[in-house]
């Protein structure tokens, strides 16, 4: 009898073909839509989030001094500069390509390869989420909801997909404490390793980092215009003496005319204004604090708060910057609480902003009193790395123009009012550049929001867009 030949197959046998797991194709359930959709979903959130931080404006839906803004201006929201929602964009577009790869993949090697890497990277983004959740609940203490968003989906993602490995991805050999899932990793605990380094170096790099600093510029039309306008009747019969307050009200406390030889003759039946967004704020040159002359040929606009360790950062080079244009560029100067006692658009007063409001108050106060003592008064509270305690203040206004006519000036209603008005520039401004960091300048149709620490540098910014050079004021040509 001779032997029976067997007919020798060319089909290759499955590389997987002993220990093959059912994890792949178990993501043909109806649920991997919804996993595609949360994926999706978190690359979106984080690339606007990406734009954001890039473009230097503000997301959509927070408000000034909301809780995303001050997330997103802090050292947490970059990894060694670079914004963190950048690598989250990459890793969630990845994530949403391999959902999509292995929806209706098959069991095959190159599967189980995709499969891994996914694994890691939702761990990532779980672990991830972890984090940024603990920041905001115990280190920030405020919420941003973009983030949340992500965060949310990124955690659903890994535990979703860690659920599904556990029931599907076990060893069909005996010996074997993985299943193929792990071709990249070896196992879920090398996996873990992988993950928990990789989240150690994003945490040391946002500690050794620094909170975004600078500040932007950005050209607004119509923004800002000199005026001559017919002073009010009732203003011209005042006594020498009363000046009136933005062009409305007449101080009971304000002081005369002569104290500065640059001053302004309110007999004068035409005053020079400053008209602000279309002319929606008219600020009468005459009236607001100020440093230089009415006069001046160019005025810009400083919004500060006594209590802003940038405003405080921007106090000397402001008064290089005037110098160094030989009063041809005069500063008008309007203290803007960061304070919820006095501002509307702030919700809760931070810690570093207390009694921001009544800062303001005695400043102005004392530019009532003796507007040759305002600049001094600016320079003593600015001069030390915080703001003097505020009886402090008190005690150095009362001791510069005299304590019973501070008090009587911080009774005038101007003050209220002025601080009301500066309130609403600084929200004007917001509205239309989407910038809320402090302090704010309004230079020629510009808006400068944010630190500017060197004099050069303000120097530079001024020259341009007025369009002179320092020392002789010429126009560029």
């Amino acid at each position: 009898m001779g032997r029976k030949h067997h007919k020798t197959s060319n089909k290759k046998k499955p590389i997987l073909s002993k220990n093959t797991a059912v994890a792949p194709s178990k993501l043909k359930l109806p649920y991997v839509t919804g996993l595609i959709v949360l994926s999706l979903s978190a690359f979106l959130l984080s690339s606007y989030l990406a734009w954001v931080s890039f473009s230097q404006t503000g997301p959509v839906g927070c408000g000034v001094n909301s809780g995303c803004g001050e997330i997103l201006k802090s050292r947490w929201s970059r990894w060694l500069g670079v914004p963190v929602s950048l690598p989250a964009a990459i890793l969630y577009g990845t994530v949403t390509g391999l959902l999509f790869s292995l929806k209706n993949a098959r069991n095959n090697s190159n599967t189980f390869r995709n499969y891994s890497l996914l694994l890691f990277l939702v761990s990532l983004a779980g672990g991830s989420a972890l984090w940024f959740l603990g920041l905001q609940v115990f280190v920030l203490k405020k919420y941003c909801f973009y983030c949340l968003g992500i965060h949310s989906c990124g955690a659903t993602l890994a535990c979703s997909l860690w659920f599904s490995f556990a029931r599907t991805d076990r060893p069909r050999k005996k010996g074997s404490n993985t299943g193929p899932s792990m071709v990249f990793f070896g196992s879920p605990y090398r996996l873990g390793v992988s993950v928990i380094g990789l989240l150690a170096m994003m945490a040391i790099g946002q500690i050794v980092g620094k909170a975004p600093v600078g500040n932007t510029v950005q050209k607004v039309d119509q923004l800002s215009s000199i005026k001559l306008e017919k002073r009010p009747e009732k203003s011209l019969a005042l006594e020498k003496e009363k000046v009136p307050t933005s062009g409305r009200d007449n101080s009971i406390v304000a002081r005369k005319l002569d104290q500065s030889p640059e001053s302004e003759d309110l007999s004068n039946p035409v005053s020079r204004t400053l008209s602000l967004h279309s002319g929606k704020f008219i600020l009468d040159l005459d009236v607001v604090p100020m440093l230089g002359s009415a006069a001046a040929e160019y005025t810009l606009v400083s919004l500060f708060d006594y209590t802003c360790h940038h405003c405080r950062d921007l106090h000397l080079p402001l008064k290089e910057m005037f110098e160094a244009f030989h009063g041809k560029v005069a500063v008008i100067s309007l203290p803007m609480p960061i304070d919820s006692n006095c501002n509307r658009l702030v919700k809760k007063t931070r810690r570093a902003h207390l009694n921001s409001c009544n800062y303001a108050r005695l400043g102005l106060a004392v530019w009532v009193s003796d507007r040759n003592i305002f600049e001094e008064f600016n320079d003593w509270v600015f001069a030390p790395p915080r703001p003097p305690a505020l009886n402090l203040a008190y005690q150095y206004a009362s001791k510069l123009v005299g304590t019973e006519l501070l008090n009587e000036s911080l009774q005038d209603p101007w003050v209220v009012s002025q601080i009301k008005q500066d309130v609403e520039i600084y929200a004007m401004n917001y509205h239309t550049t989407h910038k809320d960091a402090m302090p704010q300048l309004i230079i020629g149709q510009s808006i400068s929001a944010g630190s500017i620490k060197e004099s050069e540098k303000l120097i530079k910014l001024v020259s341009k867009e007025f369009g002179i050079q320092p020392g002789t004021g010429s126009v560029n040509k």
